[in-house]
C-alpha cells in the first residue's frame, strides 16, 4: 500500500514536538512494508524531492506572503493577510494535485496542515483518496494553534477564529477517520461539530527511552525540582517559580529550556535575585536534565494536547507534578506517579511541594516508568495505526 503523509514541515525543520512525532511515523510505516512519500513545505519557490533518512520527501513552495517556518516578528497585519490566503490555498493544491496524479497513494495521513491548507483535503477528495487527519493541535479551530488568549483558555473559538475556520469545520467531513493524540483534544473537535462522518480513534505518542537507575530521595540532600520546555507564560513557568518561593522545604529548582520573550525571562531573572535556590539554564539536553532532578513540574496555564515531557519524565523514573488541564491528566494520575494540581495555582503547587514526603515520592518514583508503559512501546502504537489504516481502507 502506498502512503502519503502531509505536514507543514520535515526535518531538518523541526518547528516542535509534532515534527518529530511525523517523521518517526514516515519511519515506522515504511519499515513495516508501506512505500511512503512525504508532502511538505519549504523556503523555496521551486517544488524539490530529497531522501531523508530513507524517505522520499517533496518540499513544494510556501505560496504565501512568507513560509511559516520563519513566522517570528511579523506585523498583525500580515499575519491575517497570510492566514486569510491559508484558509484555502489553491496555489499550494495545484502542486498537490500534480504530485497525487504522478504519485497515486491508496491513502492519505494529514496531520499539521498550517502551510499547506485544507485546500489538501480536495485534492485528495476529488480523486477518491481515503482520509485520515491526525489531530496534533487547534490550528483547524484558532489561528494562533492554540485556543488562549489574553492569559485566559478559549472555550469555545472566539469570532475572529469562527470567521476563519468556517470553511475547515465544513470540509472536515470529508474525513474518513480522525485520529486524536489525546482524547481532550479528539473530544475538542467533536464537541464543535468537526468531523461528523469521520471514524474516531485515540492513538497516544509513544516513543522509546533507556532503562535508567531509580534515583531516590532521602531528604539528606535538597529537593531538586526542575522544569525542562518552552520558557514562557503559557507554559505557566511564573507560575511555578512564585510557588517555588514560597516552599519551605530544602530544595533547588532548575529551569531548562528557551525563552522566546525576553521580558518574561527578565521578569524571571528578578526572582531569581530574590532566591538563590533558583537556576536558569538555557537549553538542556534532556537526558542530562532527568540526571539532575527528582521532579519535574509542568505547570501550563493553556492545555497542552500530548506533552512529550509529562511521559517521557515518566520514563526516566521521574514523577511529574502538573497542571489539570488538556492531556495532561490522560498521562499523569494522582498519587502513582505524580500530583495534579488547578492550573494557574500558586497557593496549590506550593502547599504540594510543603507536602511532599519522601515515601511519595519514592513509590512515584517506582511507579513512574510503568505508568506510561503504552507511551514507551511504539510497536504497540505502530500495531494500532495499521488497524486504523486497515478500517479506514476497507
Amino acid at each position: 500500500m502506498k502512503i502519503i503523509l502531509f505536514n507543514a514541515f520535515y526535518y531538518p525543520h523541526i518547528g516542535g514536538g509534532a515534527e518529530v512525532v511525523f517523521k518517526e511515523q514516515a519511519e515506522g510505516l515504511q519499515k513495516r512494508g508501506y512505500d511512503v512519500v512525504v508532502v511538505t513545505t519549504h523556503g523555496e519557490a521551486s517544488t524539490k524531492t530529497e531522501v531523508v533518512d530513507g524517505i522520499r520527501v517533496i518540499r513544494v513552495p510556501y505560496s504565501n506572503l512568507y513560509w511559516a517556518y520563519r513566522v517570528k516578528n511579523k506585523p498583525a497585519l500580515d499575519k491575517i493577510r497570510w492566514h486569510l490566503k491559508d484558509t484555502y490555498n489553491l496555489a499550494v493544491k495545484k502542486y498537490v494535485e500534480k504530485i497525487l496524479d504522478e504519485e497515486k497513494p491508496d491513502l492519505a495521513i494529514c496531520h499539521n496542515l498550517c502551510g499547506l491548507s485544507i485546500s489538501v483535503w480536495d485534492a485528495l477528495r476529488e480523486r477518491k483518496i481515503k482520509i485520515i487527519q491526525e489531530i496534533h493541535d487547534q490550528y483547524m479551530t484558532c489561528i494562533n494553534s492554540n485556543a488562549f488568549n489574553h492569559g485566559h483558555y478559549c472555550e469555545s473559538p472566539c469570532r475572529l477564529c469562527k470567521t476563519f475556520r468556517i470553511l475547515h469545520k465544513a470540509k472536515s467531513k470529508c474525513v474518513n477517520s480522525v485520529i486524536g493524540v489525546s482524547e481532550f483534544v479528539l473530544n475538542r473537535f467533536v464537541n464543535l461539530g468537526y468531523y461528523k462522518n469521520a471514524k474516531h480513534y485515540v492513538l497516544h505518542n509513544a516513543r522509546s527511552f533507556p532503562i535508567r537507575e531509580i534515583k531516590y530521595w532521602n531528604q539528606e540532600t535538597p529537593l531538586k525540582i526542575g522544569f525542562i520546555g518552552n520558557v514562557s507564560r503559557v507554559k505557566g513557568v511564573d507560575v511555578l517559580v512564585k510557588a517555588f518561593i514560597k516552599t519551605k522545604i530544602d530544595a533547588t529548582l532548575t529551569i531548562a529550556g528557551m525563552a522566546s520573550d525576553k521580558p518574561f525571562l527578565e521578569e524571571l531573572e528578578t526572582y531569581k535575585d530574590r532566591d538563590n535556590r533558583i537556576n536558569i539554564v538555557g537549553f538542556m539536553n534532556s537526558q542530562e536534565f532527568y540526571d539532575k532532578v527528582d521532579l519535574v513540574v509542568i505547570p501550563s496555564v493553556w492545555p497542552d494536547t500530548f506533552p512529550t515531557v509529562a511521559f517521557e519524565a515518566c520514563a526516566n523514573n521521574v514523577p511529574v507534578i502538573c497542571s489539570r488541564i488538556g492531556g495532561l491528566p490522560e498521562i499523569i494520575k494522582p498519587g502513582i506517579n505524580g500530583m495534579l494540581f488547578t492550573p494557574g495555582s500558586v497557593e496549590e503547587l506550593s502547599d504540594i511541594f510543603n507536602g511532599l514526603t519522601p515515601l511519595d515520592l519514592n513509590r512515584w518514583k517506582d511507579n513512574a516508568r510503568d505508568s506510561v508503559k503504552e507511551m514507551t512501546n511504539p510497536n504497540g502504537m505502530f500495531d494500532k495505526l495499521e488497524n486504523i489504516i486497515k478500517e479506514t481502507v476497507s
